[in-house]
C-alpha cells in the first residue's frame, strides 16, 4: 500500500507541489513509489497542469533517482519561499 499526492494552491492551478509519497515498509524496493508518482504525474498532465514542484532531500538518494527518472530537473530554487 502507498500514497502519492500533489498540493494545488487553488482549483485549476497550472502548477502543483508534489507531496512526499509514502509506501508501506514491507513494499520497499519494488518500485511502487515510482509507479505511484508516475501515475500522479500522468494525471496532472491530463488535467492540463504544466509543472509540478517538489522538495527532495539530499539525505535520500533513492528519492532523487526516482524523481530524476520521472523527468524532474533540479533547480536549487525553493518556490514560494520568497515574498
Amino acid at each position: 500500500m502507498g500514497h502519492a499526492s500533489a498540493l494545488l494552491p487553488e482549483p485549476g492551478a497550472a502548477v502543483g507541489e508534489l507531496q512526499t509519497p509514502v509506501v508501506a515498509s514491507g513494499l520497499f524496493g519494488g518500485g511502487l513509489t515510482g509507479q505511484l508518482t508516475q501515475r500522479l504525474v500522468d494525471r496532472c498532465r491530463q488535467q492540463g497542469r504544466w509543472a509540478l514542484t517538489g522538495r527532495l532531500s539530499t539525505a535520500h538518494p533513492y528519492e532523487q533517482v526516482a524523481f530524476s527518472n520521472l523527468g524532474a530537473v533540479p533547480t536549487g530554487l525553493v518556490l514560494g519561499a520568497f515574498p
